[in-house]
C-alpha cells in the first residue's frame, strides 16, 4: 500500500550544531524490537490470522492468480499449529533475508495492489510466540526455515532442510497454545468472511460465511441480516464503523438542534438501519 508522502520544509537561521535521531547500539536495538513485537498488536491472535493471510493473498496477486483461494489450516487438539499456505512464486534465500530479517523493509510500499507497507506484518508471529517455521517452495526446492528469538534477542532465521518440489509458494507454520485454539477458530470465522476470495479452511469444521447481500449498490452493499456494526472493507479486512460518531455529529449540528428537525428516536433508527451496511474501499482509500 502506498504511503502518504509528507514533506518537511525547514528554514535554518544559522549554522548550529545538530544531531540526527537513530538507534545507539545493539542493546537499544533489542529493546526497540521487543517493543515492536509486544506492543504493536493489541490482539495477538487477530494479528497472526490477519497479517499472514493478507500476505498470502498479496502473493497470489503478485503471481497473477488473484482468484485462487489461499489455504488456512486451523489448530486443533490433534495438531495445534496455525498454518497459512499461498501458491504464489515463493521466496528464494535472498527474499527470506530481505522480507523476514529486516524490520521496516517492504516490497509493497509503492503499490496499492497490495496490503502491506510497514514491513512488520511478516514478523507478527513474534507477537504471539518466540519460534515458528517458514516453508518456501521456490526454484524446484522446498526450503524450511526456523524463525526464533536467539540469545541476542534480535531474532534469527535458520535453514533447517531442503527437499525437491514441483510446487511454488510459502507456508507459515505457527505453534498454538491449546488454550488459544477456540480464539483462533472465532477469529477465522469472522476475519475471513470479508476476503474477496474465501480461503480454503482445513483443520476445523467452522463456518466462514461471506455476507449475504440483499441489495447491491456497487461499493455499498446491504446485507440480508444485521450485524453489530456497519463494516468498511479494505484489502480483504473488515473494519467496524462507529455509527454512534456519525449520529453524534448529526445531533451536534446547531441548525438541526434549533429547528428541532431530529426526533430522539431518529438516532436509534439510524443505528439500527446502518447495522447491515458494508462499504468496500480500494487499498489506499482509507488511512
Amino acid at each position: 500500500m502506498k504511503q502518504e508522502e509528507i514533506g518537511n520544509s525547514v528554514e535554518r537561521s544559522g549554522d548550529f550544531k545538530a544531531s540526527k535521531f537513530g538507534i545507539k547500539n545493539a542493546a537499544d536495538m533489542v529493546h526497540i524490537f521487543s517493543v515492536l513485537r509486544s506492543k504493536l498488536y493489541s490482539d495477538k491472535v487477530l494479528a497472526v490470522c490477519r497479517e499472514y493471510a493478507t500476505n498470502a493473498f498479496d502473493a497470489h496477486i503478485d503471481a497473477g492468480i488473484p482468484d485462487k483461494p489461499i489455504r488456512i489450516t486451523l489448530p486443533n487438539w490433534a495438531d495445534s499449529y496455525f498454518k497459512v499456505r499461498d501458491f504464489g512464486k515463493g521466496l528464494d534465500e535472498e527474499g527470506i533475508r530481505e522480507v523476514y530479517c529486516m524490520y521496516g523493509a517492504s516490497t509493497k510500499r509503492n503499490s496499492n495492489a497490495f496490503n502491506g507497507q510497514m514491513g512488520f506484518g511478516s514478523k507478527s508471529a513474534f507477537a504471539y510466540t518466540d519460534f515458528w517455521q517458514i516453508n518456501s517452495h521456490c526454484n524446484g526446492e522446498m526450503i524450511s526455515y526456523s524463525v526464533f528469538l536467539d540469545e541476542s534477542g534480535l531474532g534469527e532465521v535458520s535453514e533447517l532442510a531442503r527437499t525437491p518440489t514441483t510446487e511454488t509458494g510459502v507456508e507459515i507454520v505457527i505453534p498454538v497454545d491449546k488454550a488459544d485454539i477456540p480464539a483462533f477458530h472465532r477469529c477465522a470465522s469472522q476475519l475471513y468472511r470479508w476476503f474477496r476470495v474465501t480461503p480454503e479452511i482445513l483443520g476445523a469444521d467452522i463456518a466462514v460465511n461471506p455476507p449475504q447481500i440483499s441489495i447491491d449498490l456497487g461499493d455499498v452493499k446491504i446485507t440480508s441480516s444485521r450485524m453489530d456494526d456497519a463494516i468498511a472493507v479494505m484489502g480483504n479486512v473488515g473494519y467496524p464503523v462507529d455509527i454512534n460518531k456519525f449520529i453524534h455529529d448529526r445531533y451536534a449540528s446547531p441548525d438541526l438542534k434549533q429547528d428541532n428537525k431530529l426526533n430522539p428516536k431518529d438516532s436509534e433508527w439510524v443505528r439500527w438501519r446502518a447495522s447491515n451496511i458494508v462499504m468496500y474501499f480500494d487499498i489506499g482509500d482509507l488511512q
